[in-house]
């Protein structure tokens, strides 16, 4: 898995919850690692 932006909000690559998506993609990322884990 390669993250390009961890958190430039400016350009709309960031991972922290938000009040769109809540949790979900915080929470995606953490299954596909476990996944793999």
């Amino acid at each position: 898995m390669f993250i390009k932006s961890w958190n430039e909000q400016a350009t709309g690559h960031y991972l922290k919850p938000d009040q769109r998506w809540g949790h979900a993609c915080l929470a995606a990322i953490h299954c596909a690692v476990m996944e793999e884990a």
